[in-house]
């Protein structure tokens, strides 16, 4: 049940014939998973989260650089040097506070977007993620690929595309979740 507050916030929403009540109190129950916080991530994080969905994950292992601001709307100034994900969430959440956001702070692909799917499916509506490992305690999937909503991050599709190649290269031959790189390794794929 909508309180006053939650009524007049979004009252244009409810006016439309296509959404109401009904329809307000389905987006709170909604969860709504992002994978990237980059130019498509970004505006679509904002307006989730002003949408009133009730539970966004989203997932990002970059990091805000100078040359993301003029594009990608849910980073600020501040936000310099800080995980996309979790720049994110303060957005989202300064926006909406009533939003419930989980920052997973890694690249989600394969197996392991599987799996986090699979776990968000089976949720009751409108509960947070469970699980632990993760940032903000949300489900740590175990792959560290490169999917990016935003096709790759601003024109270092070649650069995610070497990381993922050698990620892939790290994993072993039984099939086993890549391993993270080393800082050296990271800063040669740059």
């Amino acid at each position: 049940m909508m309180d006053d507050q939650a009524l007049l916030r979004y009252s244009r929403q409810i006016m439309l014939p296509e959404v109401d009540i009904e329809g307000q109190e389905r987006l709170h129950a909604a969860h709504a998973l992002i994978i990237g916080a980059g130019g498509l991530g970004s505006p679509v994080a904002l307006y989730l989260a002003a949408a009133g969905v009730g539970t966004i994950t989203i997932a990002d292992a970059d990091h805000v650089e100078l040359s993301n601001l003029q594009r990608q709307i849910a980073h600020q100034q501040a936000s310099l040097g800080v995980n996309k994900a979790r720049s994110a969430k303060e957005s989202m959440q300064a926006l909406n506070p009533e939003c419930h956001v989980v920052a997973l702070e890694q690249h989600v692909e394969g197996e392991a977007l599987t799996a986090l799917m699979a776990r968000l499916e089976n949720l009751e509506p409108g509960a947070p993620p469970r699980g632990g490992g993760g940032a903000g305690g949300a489900p740590s999937p175990t792959s560290s690929g490169g999917a990016s909503g935003d096709g790759g991050g601003g024109g270092r599709s070649g650069a995610r595309a070497r990381r993922r190649a050698a990620e892939q290269e790290a994993a072993s031959p039984s099939g086993a979740a890549p391993r993270d790189l080393s800082p050296q390794e990271e800063a040669r794929l740059r």
